[in-house]
């Protein structure tokens, strides 16, 4: 390929100079003609802009072919597919975009060019004919073939038509992919990929040149249909690669480099399902409007989502060059990472709420703290590599221990263990809560927090490797030498980056946004040690207070009631809230700690208001004059252990014992009229909304005359069958799907309906504090008490569910779980 890097610069120097030279041409037509977009509460540009610059990129894209093509016609002619179907499908999409632009097209009439385009592709060879995925033989997708292409085809093409919300985003994206196929055609030889990406790259770069924020011209549906359409074509090529390297992930290929636009209209799609709305109705909550939302510049989100991007296409090339199974585990990896973006996004809470359920707020991004952890994270990789060559020096050239069976550097470097055992590290860091260290904790504890993980990790690594047959003192010498290294490499990075940041006052020890929450002495006492003290970082923007008569206090401005705060979090870009209030009720701030809960990184409390807190977790900090709130009293490894032990438990009682459960609902079936299984609205974790699921074991309608009650003694309106499940607990078995869909834990508190929930708010101290945790199949108020028969009975109730929250540990689950074994034998607690 080095004989064609000089047609390459050529075809460079002529698609910049086109595009640049015909898109300030293009856009005084526009304005002259006023084609454009006005300002609309769904669009964030505030003035008209001119649009068709997509007329720039495509002028750029085709002279830089011409040149290709003039160098090396026989690239052309001897393509794997017919040149004249493709571009007869782009003129189509192209001639779309410009009537769009100029006079307007529906949906329908956008997706009818679209379907027509897309037949002429097919038609001319591009296809995907199979299903390759690793380890895997090809699928023959046969009649399904022509399906899939076309979703494929027109799906890419409205994927980044939809992308293209911000000044500069779409295009850059764009150009990211096609830098990546470039990439790909090299690697692999491919002359037409490498013409046709380097044109398009340059092109859509000197588009950026007016399209970057803040834009002179947008692209218009011109643009975006022509960028995503010509996309999806050059994808299938890569699908279609004949080079041997790519045959059994060519498909993962082409879609982990158009994931930004294909995961963005998903989303989208699915969403407005969810919400009712028609599936192509646009709308202002994509991935790019979400970032801006939760307080990240116009500028900051485009880059971003380049970032997000670029690495994608690392990966997609990475794909390409490695072997399967290295390709793998790094595809289980970003796969990870991006579901747990959209989750922080607020997208898969969002996606499981009722309709008619209040958003969650969402905790606003910071830039500042994005990159303190991608600086974190770096260094961690480079300590890890560090001490691994380290332990390499010392186990085979040191000459400190006999070497037998030599192992060469490159094939630790080949091989996917390398990769793993990086994975396993920083997959214990995160559980560890390295990644959660706060900014005020000293140093001593930072250093004992890693010492304690490394030496854990090390534990569990000298155990897993250990060959028991054949243990040699030289290989666990080895491992434990290894284990030293990173714990001194990732100590010394970690206290390098502090010490660097602490000094310039930059990322995770920058001033950060704080609230104070009260206007009392306490609150003035507080402000004064803060005032004193700026070494605590706290940048104060203003004061949050139950009735806020006046407009400010001691100079500060007084933003609103506790009940604002999401908003004022939001507003403000608020990281730190500061508690000192003196009020009397625990109630008021249980609900200030609701408030905040999921909204800011840090929750902090005067000593004087700390004895309030019953349920919570708090830690003393040393030289500050706050003690840190903790809302959960698990641990981040805790509460996955947790969950995946009540995915496990679900799965053991429900599959394996299959027939009792069909068993016992042929008995509900035959003893009474009504349906099988009884299911009710609950309230869940965070007041959520959601149907519990037991055997019937009262009569049909059994509240039709009454409305919602309490169950009594000898309940007339219990079956034969259902009192006799109920002494079992056996009526309780379907709600372990509402543990599967995470809806409920084995233990928590008991979730109650909606009617006495809000019944129970007004009548019962601390209530609220149950809805911040996963509801319970069991808990120890239920191992503890008896069933409920009234108001009071939950009452009493509220002090076990307390306790448990105050003591919650995975210690604590397996002894109510082992008590609830004994309950449900013994039939105590039911009626």
């Amino acid at each position: 390929m080095s004989q064609l890097m000089p047609v390459l610069f050529v075809i460079s120097l002529v698609s910049l100079g086109v595009t640049l030279t015909v898109t300030p041409i293009v856009r005084s037509f526009a304005l002259k003609r006023k084609i454009g977009d006005y300002p609309s509460s769904r669009k964030v540009h505030i003035r008209f802009i001119p649009r068709l610059g997509g007329v720039g990129i495509i002028s750029g894209f085709v002279a830089g072919l011409l040149v290709a093509w003039a160098y090396d016609a026989a690239t052309f002619a001897h393509a794997s597919f017919s040149l004249v179907g493709v571009g007869v499908g782009l003129l189509l999409i192209v001639g779309l975009g410009v009537y769009d632009d100029i006079k307007g097209v529906g949906s329908f009439g956008k997706l009818t060019v679209q379907f027509l385009a897309a037949s002429l592709v097919i038609s001319s060879g591009l296809e995907i004919t199979h299903l390759a995925l690793p380890f895997l033989e090809p699928i023959p997708l046969g009649i399904f073939a022509f399906p899939l292409t076309m979703l494929w085809l027109v799906g890419v093409t409205n994927a980044v038509n939809l992308l293209d919300g911000l000044d500069g985003l779409a295009v850059g994206v764009a150009a990211i992919v096609s830098a990546v196929v470039f990439c790909i055609g090299l690697f692999t030889g491919d002359a037409l990929l490498t013409f046709v990406s380097v044109s398009l790259f340059f092109a859509g770069l000197g588009f950026l040149r007016y399209n970057f924020n803040p834009a002179s011209i947008f692209m218009g549906d011109t643009g975006s249909l022509f960028l995503g359409f010509l996309l999806a074509c050059v994808s299938l090529a890569v699908v279609q690669h004949p080079a041997a390297e790519m045959a059994q992930i060519s498909l993962l290929v082409a879609v982990v480099i158009l994931a930004v636009p294909i995961v963005d209209t998903s989303i989208a799609f699915f969403r407005r399902i969810k919400k009712g709305m028609h599936p192509l109705k646009p709308d202002k909550e994509h991935i790019h409007h979400r970032l801006m939302d939760l307080g990240l510049t116009h500028r900051q989100t485009v880059v971003a989502i380049y970032a997000i991007s670029l690495f994608n296409g690392v990966l997609a090339f990475f794909l390409v060059v490695l072997d399967n199974l290295y390709a793998t585990i790094l595809l289980v990896i970003v796969t990870v990472f991006t579901f747990l973006a959209i989750r922080r996004l607020g997208y898969v809470e969002e996606m499981v709420a009722a309709r008619k359920t209040e958003p969650r707020p969402i905790q606003p991004l910071s830039v500042a703290r994005l990159i303190d952890r991608a600086f974190i994270i770096s260094g961690d990789l480079f300590a890890l590599m560090v001490a691994f060559l380290f332990s390499y020096w010392f186990r085979f050239q040191s000459g400190l221990v006999s070497v037998e069976g030599f192992v060469p550097l490159e094939m630790y470097i080949k091989s996917p263990a390398l990769l793993a055992l990086v994975v396993l590290w920083l997959l214990l860091f995160v559980l560890a809560g390295l990644y959660e260290i706060p900014w005020d904790v000293s140093r001593i504890d930072y250093i004992f927090s890693i010492a304690k993980t490394v030496g854990i990790g090390t534990l569990v690594l000298l155990v897993v490797t250990m060959d028991w047959g054949e243990a040699t003192m030289e290989g666990r010498l080895t491992m434990l030498v290894y284990g030293l290294g990173v714990a001194i490499a990732v100590t010394a990075n970690r206290m390098l980056i502090v010490w660097f940041e602490r000094k310039h006052e930059i990322l995770g020890f920058r001033r950060r946004n704080t609230i104070v929450v009260g206007t009392t002495d306490l609150a003035r006492d507080l402000l004064e040690e803060i005032s004193r003290r700026p070494a605590l970082k706290y940048n104060v923007v203003g004061f949050v207070d139950r009735r806020p008569a006046r407009k400010s206090f001691l100079r500060y401005p007084i933003l609103g009631k506790p009940e604002q705060i999401p908003e004022i979090v939001k507003k403000y870009n608020v990281e730190e809230v500061l508690v000192a209030t003196e009020y009397t009720s625990r109630e008021e701030m249980l609900d200030i700690v609701a408030r905040c809960d999921g909204m800011v990184p840090a929750l902090k409390v005067a000593p004087q208001v700390g004895e309030a807190l019953s349920g919570f977790k708090t830690e003393e900090i040393i030289g500050h004059p706050l003690i840190r709130l903790h809302l959960t009293n698990l641990k981040s490894w805790q509460r996955i252990v947790k969950r995946t032990f009540d995915i496990a438990v679900s799965l053991v009682i429900l599959i394996p014992l299959l027939p009792v459960w069909v068993l016992v609902a042929i008995l509900i079936a035959i003893d009474s009229q009504g349906r099988i299984f009884f299911s009710q609205e609950r309230v869940g974790k965070r007041g959520r909304v959601f149907k519990l699921y037991k055997f019937r074991s009262m009569i049909q309608d059994a509240e039709k005359e009454t409305g919602p009650v309490w169950a009594s003694v000898d309940d007339k309106r219990v079956t034969r069958v259902g009192r006799f499940i109920r002494k079992l607990r056996i009526d309780e078995v379907p709600q372990f799907i509402n543990v599967l869909k995470g809806e409920m834990s084995l233990v928590g508190p008991r979730p109650e309906r909606p009617y006495f929930v809000e019944q129970l708010k007004r009548e019962v101290r601390f209530y609220s504090r149950r809805l911040l945790v996963r509801p319970g199949i069991t808990g120890w108020a239920q191992v503890k008490h008896r069933y409920d028969r009234s108001l009071e009975d939950v009452k009493e109730k509220i002090r076990y569910d307390l306790y448990y929250l105050e003591n919650m540990s995975l210690r604590l689950d397996l002894k109510i779980l082992l008590r609830t074994v004994v309950v449900a034998g013994s039939g105590r607690g039911t009626h």
